[in-house]
C-alpha cells in the first residue's frame, strides 16, 4: 500500500512540477490533492508519528512565511506542496528532500545568472528539483 502512496505522490509531484515549469505556478488542485493522499498515508506508516507529521509539514509552512516577507522570493506555491509533502515524510525525510533539491538548484540557479549576465530578480521554478529530491530521499531508504 506504501508504495501505492509513495507513487502517488511522485505523480503528482512530478506533474505540478511540469506545470510549475510551463506556467511558473502550481494549481491547488495538486496540493490539496497531495495533502490528501499524506494524510491517508499517515494511517498506513509505521513508526510515524503526528509530532513527525506536524514538524514535516511546520517545513513548508515556515517556507510560506518566508515566500509572503521576501515578496515572493520563495513561491507560496512551493511552501504549500512541502507542508503537504511534509505531513507524510516528517520532519527528516522533508529536510533531506528540501536540501536535495537546494542542491540540484544551485547549478540551474548559478547558470542562469550567468546566463542573464547578472540579474538575480529571475524565478526559477523549484518542484522539479523537489522532485528529484523526492526520488534520492526514496533510493537513500530515507522513507518507510
Amino acid at each position: 500500500m506504501l508504495v501505492g502512496i509513495y507513487g502517488l505522490e511522485g505523480l503528482l509531484l512530478f506533474l505540478a512540477g511540469i506545470e510549475d515549469v510551463r506556467k511558473k505556478e502550481i494549481r491547488i488542485i495538486y496540493i490539496v490533492a497531495m495533502g490528501i493522499v499524506a494524510c491517508v498515508g499517515c494511517l498506513f506508516r509505521q513508526n510515524h508519528s503526528w509530532y513527525g507529521a506536524l514538524g514535516g509539514a511546520l517545513i513548508g509552512l515556515c517556507m510560506l512565511g518566508i515566500s509572503l516577507l521576501s515578496e515572493e522570493q520563495i513561491g507560496r506555491g512551493d511552501g504549500l506542496v512541502i507542508a503537504a509533502l511534509g505531513l507524510f515524510f516528517g520532519v527528516r525525510n522533508t529536510l533531506g528532500m528540501v536540501c536535495f533539491a537546494s542542491i540540484f538548484m544551485l547549478p540551474v540557479a548559478l547558470l542562469t545568472i550567468i546566463i542573464k549576465k547578472g540579474k538575480t530578480k529571475i524565478r526559477l521554478p523549484f518542484l522539479p528539483a523537489l522532485f528529484l529530491g523526492y526520488v534520492m530521499t526514496l533510493l537513500l531508504g530515507g522513507l518507510s
